[in-house]
C-alpha cells in the first residue's frame, strides 16, 4: 500500500477526470492551492475500535490540509465508527472499492463510494451540506438520513429507512412524524429532530445498538438507536447534548478538527456559492 499528496487539480485528472470544476466538486471556495489531496493505493484496513474520523484515517496524512482522499482499494474497518469531522466542510472522500465498517456516519463532503457498503450498526447522514453516491450494494440494519442526500444506485438491503428530511431514492420506512417509533427517546427531542451529536456520541462509545425491538403496539418492529443503560445523569447529559443540537451543530466531531491545518484555512461559502457547489456537484457527480 502506498500513500502520498497530490495537488488537488492532478489528484483529479487521475481519480475524476470527468469532473470540470474541482473547486464546486470538492466545495473548496477558498482555492484549491491550499489543499492537499491524500492517496491511498490498495486497501485501507483499520482496527481500531470507537471514533474516526476521515481526516484521521491516514497517520500519514494528519498534519496536512486535506481536500479530498482518494482510496483506490477499499476501506476496511469492521470495528470502528467512521464519520466526517464537520458538518460544514469535510474533505472529499472517494473510495474505488468497498467499505466495511461498524458505523458510517456522513456529513459535510459531496463523496462516493465506487464499490459496495456493508456496515453492521447504522448508516447515517446528516446536515444539508453533505451528499453520498453508493454505486455498489448497501447492506445496513439501519439506514438513518437528517436533512442528507444519499444516491444509491445499487441494491439496498436494510431492515429499516429512517429519515428527518432526508433526500433519498429508496422508499423510507419512518418519515419525521414517526421517528418516536423507531428511534429511543434520548436521541430525538419532543419534535422528533433527530440530534446526530448524542447519536455519534453513543455510536462511538459503543451504547447504541440497532437491533430490532418494539416502541409500541401500533409501530411494529423498530430499530433502538442510543439503546443501552443509562447511568445516573445520563438524561441531563443527553438534554446537554439536544441544546447543542438545536444550534445545528454536531460539537463534538467538530472539537476534533479545531486545531488541525484545516480549521486554520476559510472553507465556508456564502450562500450563493454552495447552491453552486450543490448544482455542480449533480451535475458532474453522474
Amino acid at each position: 500500500m502506498a500513500e502520498y499528496l497530490l495537488s488537488m487539480e492532478e489528484a483529479f485528472k487521475r481519480f475524476l477526470p470527468g469532473v470540470r470544476d474541482v473547486a464546486a466538486r470538492a466545495m473548496a471556495f477558498s482555492g484549491l492551492d491550499q489543499f492537499k489531496a491524500g492517496i491511498v493505493e490498495g486497501d485501507l484496513v483499520i482496527d481500531r475500535e470507537g471514533l474516526v474520523l476521515t481526516s484521521e484515517m491516514v497517520p500519514a496524512f494528519h498534519d496536512a490540509p486535506l481536500g479530498a482522499l482518494f482510496i483506490t482499494g477499499s476501506l476496511r474497518a469492521p470495528k470502528a465508527t467512521i464519520a466526517e469531522p464537520d458538518i460544514d466542510w469535510s474533505p472529499l472522500l472517494k473510495i474505488k472499492g468497498n467499505v466495511v465498517a461498524k458505523n458510517l456516519c456522513l456529513g459535510g463532503s459531496a463523496s462516493e463510494i465506487d464499490g459496495d457498503v456493508t456496515v453492521s450498526g447504522v448508516l447515517m447522514g446528516y446536515y444539508n451540506h453533505g451528499q453520498m453516491r453508493i454505486r455498489g450494494k448497501t447492506r445496513a440494519p439501519l439506514v438513518l438520513v437528517s436533512d442528507y442526500e444519499f444516491i444509491f444506485e445499487g441494491a439496498v438491503e436494510r431492515k429499516y429507512v429512517a429519515s428527518w428530511g432526508g433526500r433519498l431514492n429508496i422508499p423510507v420506512d419512518y418519515d419525521r412524524d414517526h421517528l418516536d417509533r423507531i428511534l429511543a427517546p434520548e436521541v430525538i427531542d419532543e419534535t422528533n429532530f433527530i440530534h446526530d451529536g448524542v447519536i455519534l456520541d453513543r455510536l462511538s462509545r459503543g451504547l447504541a445498538d440497532s437491533s430490532p425491538r418494539r416502541r409500541d403496539r401500533h409501530a411494529g418492529a423498530a430499530a433502538s438507536v442510543g439503546q443501552g443503560r443509562r447511568a445516573s445523569g445520563g438524561t441531563a447529559r443527553a438534554k446537554g447534548a439536544r441544546r447543542d443540537d438545536r444550534q445545528g451543530r454536531s460539537q463534538g466531531v467538530r472539537t476534533a478538527v479545531r486545531s488541525g491545518p484545516v480549521a486554520r484555512i476559510q472553507r465556508r461559502a456564502g450562500a450563493g456559492a454552495y447552491k453552486q457547489s450543490r448544482q455542480e456537484t449533480a451535475k458532474l457527480d453522474r
